[in-house]
């Protein structure tokens, strides 16, 4: 927006237009291109301060970027109260405080990068573009150090290259508003001409997306944290500021305490070395403080989610050493829920790897998002250390068991099937595999669903995927003639295939008898889940339930 407003005022001087005309008409295009992109919070600061800019000069006062800020924040808080907890809000006012206050405190405090030379030759003019080199990251380093806790609550990670790639991308931005301004504008009057100047844009932008897919291919190119906490970014900011007040007040100190009595010179050079040594003290708590958000949080709890993905299943569990599993990933009425629900949530806790992922069945509402996971491998970094699944009877095998087969053998670093009594001991946890057999045959995909007992210190959780009567049976005789390995009764049952009336027996309550029930379901779903029948049978001994078309997303802790 300031380089079409400045443009067009400028275009407006060279045509002889009176001063205040041109201030008018900019202010008319600021505010119609304000309307044209909607008004976003972000448009709407700019037009505020770029109207601002506008109206100092049409008036004769000087604009002071800090003031202007404060104004336009004031004015959309007031107009959309919500604002100032959204996450553009944010970003936006924080980047402007980043140019307007730490960059200035980082070129001139901390780096003294004043141009306070003229370069007639060639030395002093690699001196000037070094300089302009060391400001331009100064000014990313600056927004990206400033930001920094805000992208990391809404967003969980970080770009790593950012202060590289926009040395690369800013410089180009101003060509490329031109440029199209140009094009749009002589497109109007004779279009090949308009398409012509468009494909300096189009190659720019060629460029852009390029060098982006480059980055992206470097190792670590972004950092998963994990949401910050509040206090965390609290300290983050406390402490910046009082560095930047601290050094100045230092300098002012150490400036009058001088003593010139010992020649100009010598009090100049003291002086420098001073000021010199608490820059490098300075910038090295930065870079320490920078570090300090990137450290993720940490969290020694047996935790178990149960996602809120719609029509289908996805649980999450992080065990007490850091370790992670995911059983099933699907959804059947939501779209990309790899993409916008699981990949989110685990870097929400700073999770990229999962260590263990356990596919009961292949019906999509439970592998739809695996199968994002591992297609997105290369963009979210989410990866996939072993992938187990059951291996049924052959006849039971469709295209998207093999389909997901061939993905986790490609992506994972190691493929197992999973049978009867299989277990994974892994510190206070075992996970016992109760169901199926290797090559079993049932009368359905759901029926061969794998179900797995977890025992965790004094509480116990049976997951039972789409488990149907002729599955419920088999899973049923082994817990009733095994009570070494599996506990009596259950802490926590998940109600098999999103709480049918044709799964989960008066029998299979009788013997599991769980304290708490959990019912993975879509709201308002097609297939009336959870059917009235179960829900009765649920009630009539006394379990808690909890559904995640009502409740959302189901948290449990150890």
């Amino acid at each position: 927006m300031t380089v079409l407003c400045m443009a067009f005022n400028k275009l407006l001087t060279l045509l002889k237009v009176p001063d205040k005309l041109s201030i008018t008409l900019t202010v008319l295009l600021l505010f119609l291109y304000g309307i044209m992109t909607g008004f976003g919070i972000s448009t709407n600061r700019a037009v505020i301060m770029m109207g601002i800019a506008l109206f100092a000069g049409f008036v004769g006062r000087s604009y002071d970027m800090l003031s202007a800020t404060a104004v336009s924040a004031v004015i959309i808080v007031i107009l959309k109260p919500m604002a100032l907890f959204s996450c553009s809000f944010l970003l936006s006012y924080g980047a402007i405080i980043a140019i307007a206050y730490f960059y200035p405190f980082l070129r001139d405090d901390i780096f003294a990068c004043r141009n306070d030379f003229k370069y007639n030759n060639k030395e002093r003019l690699v001196q000037h573009i070094k300089k302009e080199i060391i400001k331009s990251m100064l000014v990313s380093f600056s927004i990206q150090f400033f930001t920094l806790p805000v992208i990391l609550y809404y967003f969980f990670q970080t770009p790593s290259y950012s202060i590289v790639l926009n040395l690369l991308i800013v410089p180009l931005s101003t060509f490329l508003v031109i440029i199209s301004a140009l094009g749009g504008l002589l497109g109007i009057v004779f279009l090949p001409l308009g398409k012509f100047m468009l494909g300096g844009a189009y190659f720019i932008l060629k460029f852009y997306d390029g060098v982006c897919e480059l980055f992206n291919k470097l190792p670590m190119h972004h950092i998963v944290t994990g949401r910050p906490g509040i206090i965390k970014i609290f300290i983050f900011y406390l402490v910046s500021f009082t560095l930047i007040f601290a050094v100045k007040y230092l300098k002012d100190y150490i400036y009058i305490k001088k003593d010139f009595d010992a020649g100009f010179s010598s009090v100049l050079l003291s002086f420098s070395a001073e000021i010199s040594k608490i820059s490098h003290y300075t910038f090295f708590l930065f870079m320490v403080l920078y570090v300090f958000m990137l450290i993720p949080p940490q969290n020694d709890r047996f935790n178990i989610c149960f996602l809120d993905v719609g029509q289908g299943d996805c649980i999450i569990i992080k065990n007490d050493n850091g370790k992670v599993y995911m059983i099933d990933g699907g959804s059947s009425d939501k779209d990309s829920v790899g993409k916008y629900i699981i990949t989110p949530y685990l870097k929400y806790y700073g999770i990229e790897k999962i260590d263990y992922c356990i596919m009961t069945h292949s019906d999509s509402d439970h592998i739809s998002g695996i199968i994002e996971i591992f297609e997105q491998k290369n963009a979210d970094r989410i990866t996939i250390d072993n992938f187990l699944l059951p291996n049924p009877d052959n006849e039971l095998k469709d295209e998207a068991y093999y389909q997901i087969l061939r993905l986790a053998k490609n992506n994972c670093n190691k493929v197992r099937y999973v049978k009867t009594y299989d277990k994974i001991i892994d510190g206070d946890m075992t996970m016992t595999c109760v169901h199926p057999d290797n090559g079993c045959k049932t009368d359905s995909a759901n029926a061969y669903s794998a179900v797995l007992s977890i025992v965790h210190k004094n509480n116990s959780i049976l997951l039972t995927g789409d488990l149907e009567k002729d599955g419920e049976d088999k899973v049923l005789d082994i817990l009733n003639s095994d009570f070494e390995n599996f506990p009596q009764k259950y802490t926590l049952l998940k109600a098999a295939h999103h709480g049918s009336k044709n799964s989960t027996t008066e029998a299979f309550l009788r013997r599991t008898m769980p304290e708490k029930t959990i019912i993975s379901c879509g709201k308002n779903n097609r297939y009336g889940h959870p059917h009235s029948e179960l829900l009765k049978k649920l009630e009539y001994i006394e379990t808690k339930i909890y559904r995640t078309d009502v409740e959302g997303a189901l948290n449990f802790e150890d």
